[in-house]
């Protein structure tokens, strides 16, 4: 049987390797192994590097100032642009310097948490684990848990047809989730959502307890 892997997390800051950053990615390597954490100083390169993976949970780490400039705000609208299921903590020096029109944006956008510098490593570790949680209690979090413990040769074999009768394995229908690339991740992820309204309705005593 598969098991469920670590989300990545990235952590993207020009000064990815200033001491109060190799101190959280030690705890972040601790907790989710060293593979799974990524650091990048180039704000294209971290894009690239999600855009690549979007069909696993990704957490990121993103710095609003690079070179002097407040670079993180464009930054965020390319990640959520390409995924809204990318959980997104941005981390800023003071937050009373930032710019209220772009925080409100951010809010908007979906942003996970807003954390500032001076906050330990150990507590920032702790954030990325709620968001970790928060991922694995969605929805699509998890059907990617349910995917990934089926075995391997059932992942490739067809699973559900569409409507237009395209035919889709078990992979394509997380990636679909993942990427939104094609509408069948979202349809699916809205029926489970109705079955589960529709049976909770029918029988109270799920929720009374």
């Amino acid at each position: 049987m598969s098991t469920v892997r670590s989300p990545y997390i990235v952590l993207i800051d020009d000064d990815s390797r200033s001491p109060q950053n190799e101190a959280l990615v030690d705890f972040l390597t601790s907790a989710y192994g060293n593979d799974r954490v990524h650091l990048f100083d180039e704000p294209d390169d971290g894009i690239k590097f999600i855009k690549n993976h979007l069909s696993e949970r990704i957490i990121v780490l993103l710095d609003i100032m690079f070179n002097g400039k407040a670079e993180g705000f464009n930054v965020f609208k390319q990640i959520t642009n390409e995924s809204n299921l990318v959980c997104v903590i941005i981390m800023t020096g003071i937050l009373e310097y930032v710019d209220q029109k772009e925080l409100k944006e951010l809010i908007n956008g979906n942003a996970w948490y807003l954390v500032t510098r001076d906050e330990s490593a150990r507590e920032i570790l702790k954030i990325v684990k709620r968001a970790d949680e928060h991922l694995a209690m969605r929805v699509d979090g998890a059907i990617e848990q349910w995917v990934l413990r089926q075995n391997p040769e059932d992942l490739q074999k067809k699973f559900i047809k569409s409507r237009n009768g395209k035919s889709y394995t078990l992979l394509d229908i997380l990636r679909a989730i993942r990427t939104g690339d094609d509408p069948i991740g979202q349809e699916m992820v809205n029926d489970i959502l109705q079955l589960a309204i529709t049976m909770i309705s029918e029988d109270e005593s799920l929720i009374n307890d």
